[in-house]
């Protein structure tokens, strides 16, 4: 119970978060707490200083974070997990991946998670896509590319496939 208590106010935190310190100082810090109260080591690559891009973009960024680190928590098993953030072109590369149990797409997949099925909506909702690649034994990777620049949302491009697989 305390460590949904805990995650809740974390969560509900991301906004004023996000707002003070900007998107990079704040995927840093939850990453920091991430690994201090769950003992899973996590590596964060992002860019020096802060990322100038529309305000419900980054929120969305650092949602997806949260739950992509959520998930590697909860149900991975994983020892170790990265995050990656990184500007390309006009887009903003969101990875998080883990060395834990993975799965099989044809028994979760984005339509029978709620947490993945959020991951894909928040992305859609600000124009980007999101990728979630997994296989049983090698982990899971989770890549949104996020417009710097809210544009209107359009189909659904969200795809869920088997780690290494093209």
């Amino acid at each position: 119970r305390m460590q949904t208590d805990c995650h809740r106010i974390v969560m509900s935190l991301g906004s004023t978060t996000v707002d003070d310190l900007g998107l990079i100082r704040s995927i840093e810090w939850y990453v920091e707490e991430f690994e201090r109260r769950t003992g899973i080591s996590c590596a964060v690559d992002t860019p020096i200083g802060d990322i100038e891009m529309d305000k419900g973009c980054a929120m969305t960024a650092y949602r997806i974070v949260q739950e992509a680190l959520a998930n590697v928590w909860k149900h991975a098993k994983a020892s170790e997990a990265n995050v990656e953030v990184s500007p390309k072109g006009r887009f903003l590369v969101v990875k998080v991946s883990d060395d834990g149990a993975g799965f099989d797409r044809d028994e979760i997949g984005v339509g029978k998670s709620l947490g993945l099925l959020s991951m894909v909506e928040r992305a859609h909702l600000v124009g980007g896509s999101l990728r979630i690649s997994s296989k049983p034994g090698k982990g899971t990777r989770v890549v949104a590319r996020l417009p710097l620049k809210k544009k209107r949302p359009q189909e659904s491009r969200a795809t869920l496939t088997r780690r290494g697989a093209s």
